[in-house]
């Protein structure tokens, strides 16, 4: 698929080879504002590729040029680019370069979703769910991302039906949701999955087979698993090498 190129005029934006991210950087010498289509008209002006921009901004982001970052993601966004928007609603939601506006990081989310972008679908989603608690939209977005394989938003529609927010409480739902997403590679529905067996959420209680999946799950790197482990720990019913504490009022069988 090819890719649009942008002319940027030379004397607004310096170019140079940066070793930071390996691909090309951009140094502003002037306002964010700078970065213009107008520049095209300039003798001086120098053709970069929208990847390169894209990374280029990327690279400012990292750096913690929020500001810089904003003004090239702005400049592909009102051109049309998902991932650009994905990345504006980001900005918005964290307070990167512009304050905090869960309005705007949505409005940035949903032009990328209504271009099919998984990522912003479950973005939008995640603020539907757990911001504005808006339910029914949670729902509509991370099914739209769902369909298109992603895993943290098969999950969390497990979770929508474990904890029945707008939708009729269903644990066997929620698990074969929470099973999918593990399937599709997301570590952490292990610890959705080990809490369902602990808790006989749908399924017989098995403190064992819950142990075993928070192990996984801390051992795969995901801090829940981890917290889940040291919890059961505290309450006693596992020792630190993660081995059922025995009820002795049990007689031996």
């Amino acid at each position: 698929m090819l890719r649009p190129r942008y002319k940027l005029a030379g004397i607004q934006v310096v170019l140079s080879l940066c070793l930071l991210t390996g691909a090309l950087t951009a140094i502003a010498e002037t306002a964010p504002a700078a970065v213009n289509e107008s520049a095209a008209q300039e003798s001086n002006a120098i053709t970069i590729t929208r990847d390169e921009l894209f990374e280029t901004a990327r690279a400012f982001v990292r750096a913690g040029e929020d500001a810089k970052g904003f003004a090239l993601f702005e400049f592909l966004a009102d051109r049309g680019d998902a991932e650009s928007q994905n990345n504006l609603g980001w900005m918005y939601d964290e307070g990167r370069g512009v304050e905090k506006s869960v309005e705007n990081a949505n409005r940035y989310y949903k032009m990328a979703a209504d271009q099919g972008l998984d990522k912003a679908q479950y973005n939008l989603a995640m603020n539907y769910d757990f911001v504005l608690k808006d339910y029914p939209k949670a729902m509509e977005y991370y099914q739209l991302a769902a369909a298109q394989g992603h895993a943290k938003a098969i999950n969390n529609i497990g979770d929508m039906y474990e904890n029945a927010r707008g939708v009729e409480q269903d644990y066997a739902r929620a698990m074969e949701y929470y099973q999918d997403s593990l399937d599709k590679g997301y570590d952490y529905a292990l610890t959705s999955i080990g809490y369902m067996y602990e808790n006989g959420l749908g399924v017989e209680p098995d403190l064992a087979k819950a142990v075993e999946y928070y192990r996984l799950a801390a051992d795969n790197g995901v801090e829940n698993g981890v917290n889940h482990l040291n919890r059961l720990i505290e309450e006693g019913k596992i020792v630190k090498e993660y081995r059922i504490v025995q009820d002795s009022s049990q007689p031996d069988e």
